[in-house]
């Protein structure tokens, strides 16, 4: 438990024949507060035909206050479909 990590996510769903899906992948883990954090993600999103790709490379994490690991959803948020997160992604 103390080495686990989440490398990639992936969410996948069917419409229409098509598999639409996103996947997160996380590298590069480096030492952050008492844990480690991922220095490299990289997003891959297809959707249908249209594909789109985002890479964020950090070269310095650190935090000037303390705070919790965990955090709760504000009950403002709602709860969104797969595909329409897709989509406002492949729209950026």
């Amino acid at each position: 438990p103390k080495t686990s990590r989440i490398k990639n996510v992936t969410i996948e769903t069917k419409s229409n024949s098509n598999t639409d899906a996103m996947k997160w992948t996380y590298e590069q883990f480096e030492p952050f507060n008492q844990s480690t954090f991922p220095t490299k993600m990289e997003c891959s999103i297809k959707m249908g035909k249209r594909n789109g790709k985002l890479t964020i490379n950090l070269s310095k994490i650190n935090t000037d206050r303390d705070w919790k690991t965990h955090s709760d959803i504000p009950s403002k948020y709602k709860q969104q479909s797969v595909q329409g997160v897709l989509k406002m992604l492949l729209s950026m």
